[in-house]
C-alpha cells in the first residue's frame, strides 16, 4: 500500500515507467490490493482492520508476547530497540575447539554490516532527491521505515541479516544505481559488492 502512490503517479505520467499499463488498470490493481486483506480480515475476525497479529501471542509468555500484551503490535516504545538492531546489530564471536567462530545475531544484524553499498543513499542524497520519481519512492520508503521501527518485532530469528529491510532496500538500491559506477567510485562499488557476497555466501554460511 505504501508503494501505491509512486505506482499510480508513474502510470499517470506514462512512458517506460508505466510498462504499458493504463492508469485505470493500475488503480484497479491498487483497489484490489486494498480490498483483499480487508475482506479476509472481515471473514476471519469480523473486523476489516483486525489482521490477527494480537491473537498469535494470546497464550504465549515470551519476550515478544509480553511486549505485545503491554504495548500492542505497533508502538513508539519499540523505536529505540529497532533502530539499534537495524543499524548496529552485530554478530558475536566464540571459540570452539580452539577456533574462532562467527555467530550471527538472531535478533537482527545491522544493515550497514551486510549491505554497506547503501551508504551511497546518503552520499548522493541531493542528486537522488532531484528526481520526482525518487521523491515519490522516498516518501513510500519513509512510511514503511517508520512502520517497521514501531513494530514489535525487529526481524527476530532471522539469522545474520535484517529481514524487514527487504521492504525498502530494493527501491533505495535502484535510486543509487545510476551513480554507483561513476569514475573511480566503480572500484569502491565493486569492493562493497564483493564484501556483501562474501558475507552472505562465505562468512554467514
Amino acid at each position: 500500500l505504501a508503494y501505491a502512490a509512486p505506482f499510480l503517479w508513474g502510470l499517470r505520467r506514462g512512458g517506460a515507467y508505466s510498462s504499458g499499463v493504463s492508469h485505470s488498470g493500475g488503480l484497479a490493481v491498487v483497489l484490489l490490493l486494498v480490498a483483499c486483506p480487508l475482506v479476509l480480515n472481515t471473514l476471519k475476525f469480523n473486523n476489516p482492520l483486525e489482521a490477527g497479529y494480537v491473537y498469535i501471542y494470546a497464550e504465549r509468555t515470551g519476550v515478544l508476547a509480553q511486549a505485545v500484551h503491554e504495548f500492542g503490535v505497533f508502538s513508539a516504545r519499540f523505536v529505540p530497540g529497532n533502530l539499534y538492531s537495524m543499524n548496529f546489530g552485530w554478530p558475536r564471536f566464540e571459540t570452539k575447539r580452539g577456533k574462532w567462530r562467527w555467530i550471527p545475531d538472531t535478533g537482527c544484524t545491522g544493515l550497514w554490516w551486510t549491505t554497506p553499498l547503501l551508504l551511497y543513499a546518503f552520499v548522493d542524497a541531493r542528486r537522488i532527491w532531484q528526481t520526482r520519481e525518487n521523491r515519490w519512492l522516498l516518501l513510500s520508503v519513509g512510511v514503511i521505515f517508520v512502520a517497521l521501527m514501531m513494530y514489535h518485532n525487529n526481524g527476530w530469528t532471522q539469522r545474520g541479516y535484517n529481514r524487514f529491510s527487504l521492504d525498502f532496500l530494493l527501491p533505495l538500491m535502484a535510486m543509487i544505481a545510476p551513480f554507483a559506477m561513476e569514475g573511480r567510485r566503480r572500484w569502491l562499488t565493486i569492493i562493497l559488492c564483493i564484501w556483501s557476497v562474501c558475507y552472505f555466501r562465505v562468512i554467514l554460511y
